[in-house]
């Protein structure tokens, strides 16, 4: 969701969104791939989750809430208007994974491979269900005001286990700028 909203705000379309995650979308076997891999963008976002199925990577579950978000958008008018509505849908828990995913009905971008789309690529994905519930039944056990103790006894926990802020160091003298540079610079403007 956030991935959206942020390309959302920074104006980004969906083909811009969509250029900056291109082959996200190549089975994971291709890109276990060194020959392969060579021909993609060394610094892409491909490389994020390359061992998981590509319906189950965090740059394609993250071009699919853009393309809902921007849904939103149009039917809010207004991007601001839309971005409320798709954090408010599912009775306020926002934008929720799907249950299945065709990649080759995506239209992501790529660069090597253009089109071409294995039969597993073509049908229908599980996505929701591989990923687990939402929540654990221990969570759903608890009520608002135990969910954020526990918050605060993990942020104390951490706290206490980090090191101590360092202390700030003292102004530094100023900076003395030398200004005759030797004979070898005299006279020159």
């Amino acid at each position: 969701m956030l991935d959206a909203i942020v390309a959302a705000l920074y104006g980004l379309h969906r083909d811009d969104f969509a250029w900056i995650l291109r082959d996200c979308d190549h089975p994971a076997a291709r890109l276990s791939e060194h020959s392969f891999c060579r021909a993609l963008d060394p610094k892409g976002f491909w490389r994020v989750d390359k061992a998981q199925d590509p319906e189950l990577r965090h740059s394609v579950l993250s071009l699919v809430a853009f393309d809902d978000l921007t849904r939103a958008i149009v039917a809010a008018g207004s991007r601001e208007a839309g971005i409320q509505a798709f954090c408010d849908q599912h009775d306020g828990d926002g934008w929720m994974l799907p249950e299945t995913l065709t990649l080759a009905e995506l239209g992501l971008t790529r660069s090597v491979d253009v089109g071409v789309y294995d039969d597993r690529a073509r049908a229908p994905q599980p996505v929701r269900n591989r990923l687990g519930e939402r929540f654990l039944p221990w969570q759903l056990a608890q009520s608002p005001e135990e969910s954020w103790a526990e918050c605060e006894r993990h942020a104390k926990a951490i706290l206490e286990g980090a090191p101590a802020p360092a202390t700030p160091a003292p102004p530094a003298a100023p900076v003395r700028i030398q200004t005759d540079l030797g004979p070898l610079f005299r006279g020159r403007t």
